[in-house]
């Protein structure tokens, strides 16, 4: 900042030389004491404008105030055709970058979307897994123990059938050692003509004793050997094509 001070000094021409030369040595004081006070005024003025607000108000709270003054620069700066070359292709280069940059987080950022989505995908099929294990398991453990109750009645069965199957033949000698006994104990004249009559009854008698062992082994056979059911066949129908 400049301070600029113009004194003009009118000294009317006055008969005597003594009040001229007096007046001029008075407009030569005034005008030099108020160079000087214009001179400390700048100096004050560029110390004022050179030191910052917070060091004139030196308090704690310093950082409150903002400075006051307000400096304006002005740059002028003259650009080559290779200097405004360079820039562009820096800007360039810079915005490639960034674009590159942009693109390699979308990439990350699908591939840890992908990753995730095949770690909960492998999850639950892991899961699903094991749980058709589980089923399988208690599956098997069902047949296992149907397959045991099964052998078990069929044990149960054979015990039975050979049980009826000695108390059967029991039966059959007993009534044999009766009717011969029966036979043995008349005298020997009667007996050839008894006989036919007595071997029909007799025959008659072990085949009643022997049906219901015949039928029931004829079952148990039939039991045992019965196909399983067949799975049902999905019957595909085969239709002409319609053009």
């Amino acid at each position: 900042k400049k301070s600029t001070t113009t004194t003009s000094t009118v000294s009317s021409t006055t008969s005597t030389n003594t009040t001229t030369t007096t007046t001029t040595t008075a407009a030569a004081a005034a005008t030099a004491a108020a160079t000087a006070a214009a001179a400390a005024a700048a100096a004050a003025a560029t110390a004022a404008d050179r030191t910052p607000a917070f060091n004139i108000h030196n308090t704690p709270y310093a950082h409150l105030h903002t400075y006051t003054q307000t400096h304006t620069y002005t740059h002028t700066r003259i650009l080559s055709h290779k200097q405004i070359i360079f820039n562009i292709i820096i800007s360039i280069i810079i915005f490639i970058t960034t674009i590159i940059i942009i693109i390699i987080i979308i990439i990350i950022i699908i591939v840890i979307i992908i990753v995730i989505i095949i770690v909960v995908v492998v999850t639950a099929i892991v899961i699903i897994i094991i749980i058709i294990a589980i089923i399988a398991i208690i599956i098997i453990i069902i047949i296992i123990i149907i397959a045991i109750i099964i052998i078990i009645i069929i044990i149960i069965i054979i015990i039975i059938t050979i049980t009826i199957f000695i108390i059967i033949i029991v039966v059959v000698v007993f009534v044999v050692i009766t009717i011969t006994i029966t036979c043995r104990a008349p005298p020997p004249p009667p007996p050839p003509p008894p006989l036919p009559p007595l071997r029909l009854p007799f025959l008659l008698l072990l085949f009643l004793l022997f049906l219901p062992f015949l039928l029931f082994l004829i079952f148990l056979l039939f039991v045992s050997t019965s196909p399983p059911p067949p799975p049902p066949h999905h019957h595909h129908h085969h239709q002409p094509h319609s053009k």
